[in-house]
């Protein structure tokens, strides 16, 4: 069966300006932003997410949702455009925050050092939950002096004492938003 020009072309108009509008607009993301920090001689990342996703994460803290979020950054050298980009460090850890609405406190738990944290304020729980500060990458005599760097933040979020197969199944028929954003940030060491 041969199908008429006119309709080849309706469709491949129709790809074209699909692809192309998909083109145009960046991924959206909840990390506000991502950054470096020298102090001494290592090297630091920080990470800050939007207030109206932390608004979000406050709802499901009320109603009494536990959640956990899984920070990784990756650090990378940028080379020319043929070549592909050297990592320097991928570090990966997670947070994971708990609310008790009998007592009215919230459980914050860092993975780097188990430490278990009860605090009764809310900013406090978000403060911990979305602003990772001071996360080591490396020493700073690792990095060379005029190079670009790439800092690569990605942010995943899951709820937890949710099945493993309603998790799966809710990701694939979009029951629930995304849970996985990434932002990249150019670093240049002088």
């Amino acid at each position: 069966m041969r199908f008429p020009k006119r309709v080849w072309s309706w469709v491949f108009l129709w790809l074209f300006y699909g692809c192309s509008s998909l083109a145009d607009s960046p991924p959206p993301t909840v990390i506000q932003s991502s950054r470096l920090i020298t102090q001494g001689d290592r090297l630091y990342a920080q990470a800050v997410l939007k207030d109206d996703f932390l608004a979000t994460i406050q709802l499901r803290l009320k109603q009494g949702e536990a959640l956990s979020a899984n920070y990784q950054f990756r650090l990378f050298l940028e080379t020319p455009v043929w070549l592909p980009d050297r990592r320097l460090t991928s570090v990966i850890f997670s947070r994971r925050l708990r609310p008790h609405l009998i007592t009215e406190r919230f459980e914050m738990i860092d993975s780097r050092n188990n430490e278990v944290i009860y605090s009764p304020y809310t900013e406090e729980a978000l403060h911990f939950f979305g602003n990772p500060n001071y996360i080591p990458l490396l020493p700073i005599s690792e990095l060379i002096a005029g190079s670009s760097y790439i800092l690569e933040t990605r942010f995943h979020v899951t709820h937890d004492g949710v099945s493993g197969l309603f998790r799966l199944l809710s990701s694939w028929f979009g029951f629930w938003e995304p849970t996985d954003w990434v932002q990249q940030v150019n670093y240049r060491h002088s």
